[in-house]
C-alpha cells in the first residue's frame, strides 16, 4: 500500500504509541478513556444507536476497543487503521475476547477505502477526521456507507476564529505545551465539516466542552470542580445555541 508523505507521518507516530498500547478485556460497559470523555463519549455511542446484526466500519480502529465492544453488541465490524502495530494489537485484542470470528482489522486509509459501495450501515470514528485529508476521505465514507446508512464522528473542532485566536494567545502567553499527537493533524474548521456533509441528506452535531476542558490543561481541577464544570459547559451552549462554534469537541451523525 503506498502512502502519501502525510500518512506515513502519522503511520510512523503511530506505529510508536502503539508499542504502549494494552490489550484489554471488553465489559458489558464501554471503557471511557478518561475524565475528558465523561461527557462526550457516552453521547458519542448513543448517537451509534442500534448495532445488532449491522455491518459497521470503524475507522481508525487504533487498539480495537470500540470494534470489539460493538462486535460484542452483535455488530459485524471491519476496524482499520494506518499504523500496523495496531492492527496488530486490535487482532490480539479480539482474540482475548473471544470475537474474532465477527470483527476484522486490516490496514488502510480512510483516503482510498479496500471495500466496494454502500458496503457499511455504519460508519464511526472517535478522534480521527482530523488526521484526514478530508476532500479524500469524504467521498470515500459516502461511497461505502449504504443508503440510508448513518456516519457518527466526534471530533475537535474550530468553529469560532476567535475562540482559536484566543487559544493560541493563552497558549503562547503561557508558554503552553502542544497537545497534537502528530505533525499534520488538524482540528476540524467549518470549511472542512462542510466539505465532509455536503452529500448527506441529514446532519446533526453537537458541541462539548467550552471551558472545562480549556482551564483543566491549565490549572489542576480536582473531579469535584471538574465534572460540573463539564455540566456548566452544555448548560450555556444548551440556553445559548450560538455557543456551540466555540466547543472543543463535536459528536456529529450523518445521514445517506
Amino acid at each position: 500500500m503506498r502512502l502519501t508523505p502525510r500518512q506515513q507521518r502519522e503511520k510512523q507516530v503511530y506505529d510508536t504509541l502503539a508499542r504502549n498500547a494494552k490489550i484489554i478485556i471488553i465489559g458489558d460497559t464501554f471503557p471511557i478513556p478518561n475524565r475528558e470523555a465523561a461527557d462526550f463519549f457516552p453521547y458519542f455511542l448513543k448517537q451509534i444507536g442500534e448495532v445488532k446484526n449491522e455491518k459497521i466500519l470503524e475507522i481508525g480502529s487504533g487498539p480495537g476497543f470500540l470494534s470489539c465492544w460493538l462486535t460484542r453488541l452483535g455488530a459485524n465490524v471491519q476496524g482499520i487503521d494506518v499504523s500496523e502495530n495496531f492492527v496488530d494489537i486490535a487482532v490480539k485484542t479480539a482474540k482475548q475476547n473471544n470475537l474474532s470470528n465477527n470483527v476484522h482489522f486490516q490496514v488502510a486509509t480512510a483516503e482510498k477505502l479496500p471495500f466496494e459501495n454502500e458496503s457499511f450501515d455504519i460508519i464511526v470514528g472517535n478522534q480521527i477526521l482530523h488526521h484526514l485529508e478530508i476532500p479524500a476521505a469524504s467521498k470515500e465514507i459516502y461511497r461505502v456507507l449504504k443508503s440510508g446508512g448513518r456516519a457518527v464522528f466526534c471530533e475537535p473542532i474550530g468553529f469560532s476564529k476567535k475562540m482559536e485566536r484566543f487559544k493560541s494567545w493563552v497558549k503562547k502567553s503561557l508558554n503552553h505545551p502542544d497537545h497534537r499527537e502528530t505533525p499534520d493533524e488538524k482540528i476540524l474548521n467549518r470549511g472542512d465539516f462542510d466539505i465532509l456533509c455536503q452529500n448527506f441528506r441529514q446532519v446533526e452535531w453537537r458541541g462539548f466542552q467550552l471551558f472545562a476542558t480549556k482551564i483543566a490543561r491549565l490549572i489542576p481541577l480536582p473531579d469535584f470542580i471538574f465534572y460540573p464544570l463539564l455540566k456548566l459547559d452544555w448548560l450555556i451552549m444548551w440556553i445559548f445555541p450560538w455557543f456551540r462554534g466555540a466547543a472543543r469537541l463535536m459528536v456529529a451523525k450523518l445521514e445517506k
